[in-house]
């Protein structure tokens, strides 16, 4: 699905400015609004943003924090976990990993919990022993089945954890279990009946259990004694599960998942959803507005208004503009389509006609020029370089034009982005992975050691990148070498010279002479320890700009350093698709609003 529509809302809401202005939009939602939450969530997870989105709240939400408590109250960070946890349908989760404690309570193995004497018809020091094995067992099988768990809920434990470091006031493991513990397991193991436990409500006296044993849990997760007095028998206990509890969070909650599912979204879900936006957005006009004036630029405001005004009712009833529209949605589908597998004059045809749709982008975020790569339509792919496509968008998985060129080993566009003269070669994807973690994965010739050359004097730390898993380019390359005796030896040896470090552990413990050493690969050994670096001696390092500077994270470590806005697209000086809806007159002959003013092409 591919429309100017679609395109203009990915690049007002998908981005840090577009995720505040979001929040925004948001504001006047009641509590009571789940179901426009829910629309908002389903335009993220179309686009597979929804994580981006929720790791921006999560960093807002921690930022604001002034008490040492989070998840406090119905903020909108609070409902949008609680819906996406609905969303994602997190009680069969939590049925699968606590179905035999749950039988074990509903068939009424473990009656008469309650240690309260004023309340207690049995034995109080039967009713605690039994209370303890009951929750000691919940516990044991919640840290048992702790990496189970889909890897979008572990990397919401990863953002929590990671961003209440940056913090004083708040306890990253109290955080972590304040949410996967405290507003997803308790609510579900609370109300059996209608997480699917059972058909029908348990009686009263397994009722009042369930909630006795998730009071306990609930201590045992946020790290506190209970308070009231007839509960201190338990507070050894308590202490005890909470160590173990901590140690399993913690060890999901210092990895950053790379790998993650999608809910599907349909094309009439995800047109509800925008349209629900909108709706939104209009019920809380003047706010926005205001917001939109005080704090955006004039760009971004620009597309804002756009986007509000051609969702308008009196804009839609317009025939001739939207039949213009209909007609530019026709041109995209057939640019994607020859990007594909088409020729140079059929796209030229398609460009010339509609040039601001040049970079336009499918619901995944790809643009023409990722497909042209993707399927190695070569021609088309140098056409659309020449003509100014961007190499700076990202699709929905951070890939760009260069991830994707050099992945498929484009060898001709390779050396087109080189003469360029392209700046950011550095851009990772969602894997961590920069572009020459996949370029790494071909036999190296002399173009390629030019290559490496041109790729290290613009970004000088791209040689010993580590992905999330702490991968280098060089333990890509080496486990290429390893799975193909012929193959990989001349790119380990380039590698070597540019100074790729063999020695660089990975979240593994291992490094690459780790992996040669294992396999007994004295060649490879040899080859690794007898290569000495030398310097880039095709391209001259340019003095960066503070606006191309960037520190670079080793993912191997504890603590990481954020990459700022993966995703985000750098837009040109104005709204590509602004002039989509105007006379083709008002266009530029110099320029089209398609190229972006940073396009690599232009400061040849």
């Amino acid at each position: 699905m591919t429309t100017a529509s679609i395109d203009l809302f990915q690049r007002l809401f998908i981005g840090d400015n577009g995720y505040r202005l979001m929040v925004e939009i948001a504001k006047q939602l009641s509590c009571e609004s789940l179901g426009m939450i829910q629309e908002i969530l389903t335009f993220y997870e179309a686009h597979k943003q929804t994580l981006h989105f929720l790791d921006y709240l999560i960093h807002l939400e921690i930022s604001k924090s002034e008490n040492g408590t989070m998840f406090r109250g119905n903020s909108f960070c609070s409902r949008c976990l609680t819906v996406y946890t609905l969303m994602t349908m997190s009680n069969q989760y939590v049925i699968s990993f606590l179905e035999d404690p749950m039988a074990k309570v509903l068939k009424g193995e473990y009656t008469n919990l309650e240690i309260n004497p004023d309340f207690a018809i049995g034995p109080i020091d039967e009713s605690i022993f039994k209370l303890k094995e009951i929750v000691g067992i919940f516990i044991a099988r919640i840290i048992d089945t702790i990496n189970l768990w889909p890897e979008s809920y572990r990397y919401l434990c990863y953002s929590l954890y990671s961003e209440c470091e940056k913090t004083t006031i708040l306890q990253p493991l109290q955080c972590v279990s304040g949410f996967l513990v405290l507003r997803v397991i308790c609510p579900a193991i609370m109300q059996p009946h209608k997480t699917g436990f059972c058909n029908e409500k348990p009686n009263n006296d397994i009722m009042r259990g369930l909630i006795i044993i998730c009071k306990v849990i609930q201590n045992i997760a946020n790290g506190t004694l209970p308070h009231e007095p007839y509960m201190k028998c338990l507070n050894e206990f308590i202490s005890k599960e909470t160590v173990a509890l901590q140690f399993a969070l913690e060890k999901i909650s210092l990895i950053r998942p790379t790998k993650f599912s999608f809910v599907p979204i349909k094309e009439k879900e995800l047109e509800s959803s925008m349209n629900s936006i909108i709706i939104i957005w209009k019920n809380n006009i003047k706010n926005v507005d205001n917001y939109l004036q005080q704090n955006c630029s004039t760009e971004f405001k620009e597309l804002a208004h756009a986007v509000i005004k051609y969702s308008s009712k009196g804009y839609l009833k317009r025939k001739r503009i939207m039949n213009k529209k209909m007609k530019e949605d026709i041109a995209i589908s057939q640019l994607f389509n020859e990007a594909k597998q088409g020729s140079v004059t059929e796209v030229q045809t398609i460009i010339k006609k509609y040039p601001e749709i040049i970079d336009c982008t499918d619901v995944d975020m790809m643009t023409p020029l990722h497909y042209a790569c993707v399927f190695k339509n070569i021609p088309v792919a140098l056409f659309l370089y020449n003509k100014g496509s961007s190499l700076y968008l990202q699709d929905a998985m951070g890939f760009s034009a260069l991830h994707y060129a050099c992945q498929a080993n484009l060898i001709d566009l390779l050396n087109l982005i080189k003469e360029s003269n392209f700046v950011d070669v550095g851009m990772t994807n969602e894997e961590g992975n920069s572009c020459l973690h996949y370029l790494v994965q071909h036999e190296f010739t002399q173009f390629h050691f030019q290559f490496l050359d041109y790729l290290t004097s613009k970004d000088e730390a791209i040689i010993n990148i580590q992905n999330y898993a702490g991968d280098s380019p060089l333990h890509y390359a080496v486990n290429i070498a390893l799975n193909n005796i012929e193959a990989g030896r001349s790119t380990i040896s380039a590698l070597i010279q540019h100074g790729a470090d063999c020695h660089l552990k990975n979240m593994k413990g291992k490094t690459p002479m780790d992996l040669v050493q294992e396999k007994g690969r004295t060649d490879l050994e040899i080859v690794m320890m007898s290569e000495t670096v030398v310097k880039p001696s095709t391209i001259l390092p340019e003095s960066p700009s503070d606006d191309q500077f960037r520190l670079r994270s080793n993912s191997g470590e504890k603590k990481t350093t954020r990459r700022n806005s993966l995703l985000l697209h750098r837009s040109p000086a104005s709204p590509r698709l602004l002039a989509a809806y105007q006379s083709r007159g008002s266009l530029s002959r110099k320029q089209p609003l398609g190229v972006s003013t940073s396009s690599p092409v232009l400061l040849k």
